[in-house]
């Protein structure tokens, strides 16, 4: 997704409106695919010194269900506010100049404005820690591996760490 600075002409504000594939990625060791086209609508501003970028990126991922290892469909609707500038700071190389306060500055060659990193930037944190396909998501059995929100499954759950079944015995004493 590139904007293209000569489409500004003499106006400080341009829409900005792009649809496009991308490919999936990898993920805390998940492949991360995207279901549909990802779409950014908003508008560019000219400032004195780079432009400010206001949009909205939209698109869905399939996502595997943390509990149940299932895969769904996660829709994204995020905002991206980026300001882009050409001029890097003098003091530092530039894999050295992005601390916390700089998350919405980027940079651009040129006369086009390449947007493709910052858009999977927000996709990527707006992914959760633990995806769910479903808030009441009941898991994988852990004794014989059944998806417990498709079956029903008999096994015993209540299983006793071999190192602590005296003491339980122990107990069952005491009550008794």
């Amino acid at each position: 997704m590139n904007i293209f600075l000569k489409e500004f002409g003499s106006k400080k504000e341009i829409s900005v409106k792009f649809e496009e594939d991308f490919q999936a990625f990898e993920f805390r060791g998940d492949l991360v695919e995207f279901a549909e086209k990802v779409r950014v609508e908003g508008r560019l501003r000219k400032l004195k010194k780079g432009y400010h970028l206001r949009s909205r990126v939209i698109t869905a991922l399939v996502l595997t269900c943390s509990r149940c290892l299932d895969r769904f469909v996660f829709k994204v609707d995020v905002p991206l506010s980026v300001i882009y500038t050409d001029k890097l700071p003098r003091t530092q190389p530039r894999e050295k100049c992005m601390d916390e306060k700089d998350v919405s500055l980027s940079y651009y060659n040129g006369d086009e404005i390449q947007i493709d990193d910052d858009v999977i930037g927000v996709i990527v944190l707006s992914i959760p820690m633990k995806p769910l396909c479903k808030e009441d998501c009941k898991g994988l059995c852990p004794v014989c591996g059944a998806n417990l929100n498709r079956e029903k499954c008999n096994c015993e759950l209540e299983q006793i760490d071999p190192r602590l079944e005296k003491l339980k015995l122990l107990l069952q004493k005491e009550v008794v």
